[in-house]
């Protein structure tokens, strides 16, 4: 048997669980990136695809340049959109609620 402590405790995870998932299918970016490590996914990840099409535009060092760019770009979007949440999540009275556990979402 739970003592009450943990019954409170699991029913706020559940509140704050259901909160995010509504806060994910009001916000597409959020939803697209919530799992997403910023240095990871935005530097490498965007800026490595975006090098396909920087290729077939430009030639040379340009490519990096332009790599370089959309990475950040990408890091920043990310990065960005994480933050949001955790300060849409604190106004609502969610900031002792972890947000990234795995195996959660």
């Amino acid at each position: 048997m739970l003592s009450p402590m943990k019954k409170s405790e699991l029913s706020k995870r559940k509140k704050f669980l259901e909160f995010k998932k509504n806060y994910r299918l009001s916000h597409p970016v959020y939803n697209f990136v919530h799992a997403m490590f910023p240095g990871v996914q935005g530097l490498v990840g965007f800026g490595f695809i975006s090098g396909f099409l920087w290729v077939s535009i430009f030639d040379g060092p340009v490519v990096l340049l332009c790599m370089l760019i959309s990475g950040g770009a990408g890091y920043l979007v990310i990065d960005q959109s994480q933050k949001e949440f955790e300060r849409y999540k604190d106004r609502h009275g969610f900031k002792d609620q972890e947000s990234h556990k795995y195996g959660e979402d």
